[in-house]
């Protein structure tokens, strides 16, 4: 399916995965380390990708250091940030980076918003983090269901998923009518940069820890065939994506990619693979880069109580347009 075509005629989003997929899931859930180190099935892109050829890969674009530099510029307002320390902790931009596609996977390159406690207890006053750990106690918005719970607990591991722009419905597995919340400027705009083929729309932030999945599913509940967008965070997380074969056979593993993304990866889903299954069988414990692990403590002392909660931490943002 080309970006930009009639779209998920016929795809259920109810489906269930194929078998040869899920089978490769459970195979990468239960890896250790070194497991993963050895499997000449994942991929992972880094600073010398360029170097040597990737099997199965095959570099579609490149992004020059001066437009990412650009990009980002505008997105932080500011030149401070591509200040880099002489330990080289932070990437710099001193070489184009390249764009790869699958080449099993035609074009698969590397107030009213929500979250899921919202239910259970309502909303906070500014962020999450303006809370000590222990200093704020959410009340349940029904006792006989939830319990009351710190802050600490409510975002070390209740916090799993929030909305930004479009507000999707999990249950109707489809997205409301009339006029959805505005998506972020600053993010819509970086993304533009770097993305024009997307107009971005809705977004899911995903929050994982270490013993966290995301089961396999295929975003097929918006109308525009426009690029998916997959921004990475923090540890490292295995990233399974496959197409749907016309029937169950030995060829699966040859219609899929398992891919490590790292913090600092986009993965831009397009072309065949906009529709495809994907999900995330495991994140890498111990992979997040030391220069974000602090976050959100601030060098002014803000948000000092949560230092380090980024150690543990993936978060992903998904972005996609929901209407052509």
């Amino acid at each position: 399916m080309e970006p930009g075509s009639a779209v998920n005629d016929g795809l259920d989003p109810h489906a269930t995965p194929p078998r040869y997929l899920k089978q490769i899931y459970k195979e990468f859930q239960v890896m250790d380390d070194e497991a993963l180190r050895l499997d000449g099935r994942l991929t992972s892109f880094h600073v010398d990708s360029a170097a040597s050829p990737l099997e199965g890969w095959r570099q579609e674009a490149s992004m020059s250091p001066d437009h990412l530099k650009s990009a980002f510029h505008e997105f932080n307002h500011s030149d401070d940030s591509f200040v880099v320390d002489d330990d080289d902790e932070h990437e710099q931009f001193q070489t184009s980076r390249p764009a790869y596609e699958s080449t099993a996977l035609p074009a698969c390159h590397d107030d009213r918003q929500s979250t899921n406690v919202l239910p259970g207890y309502g909303t906070a006053e500014g962020s999450f983090f303006s809370y000590g750990p222990s200093s704020k106690t959410f009340l349940p918005r029904d006792p006989t269901i939830h319990r009351a719970i710190t802050a600490s607990k409510l975002i070390n591991r209740k916090l799993r998923w929030m909305t930004i722009g479009g507000q999707y419905d999990w249950t109707s597995k489809a997205y409301p009518g009339g006029v959805s919340p505005a998506f972020p400027r600053d993010i819509g705009t970086l993304l533009a940069r770097l993305f024009p083929k997307m107009k971005a729309e809705a977004a899911i932030v995903n929050i994982y820890s270490p013993g966290d999945t995301l089961s396999l599913h295929r975003d097929v509940s918006e109308h525009s065939g426009n690029d998916l967008i997959s921004l990475s965070l923090g540890c490292d997380a295995i990233f399974v994506v496959g197409a749907t074969l016309p029937a169950e056979t030995s060829r699966g593993a040859d219609r899929c990619a398992v891919i490590r993304l790292r913090s600092g990866d986009a993965l831009c889903m397009s072309g065949e693979s906009r529709f495809a299954w994907h999900g995330v069988p495991k994140i890498v414990a111990g992979t997040c880069p030391p220069w974000m692990r602090d976050w959100p403590a601030e060098s002014n002392q803000r948000f000092e109580a949560w230092r380090g909660w980024m150690a543990t931490k993936r978060i992903n943002l998904n972005v996609r347009q929901m209407f052509d």
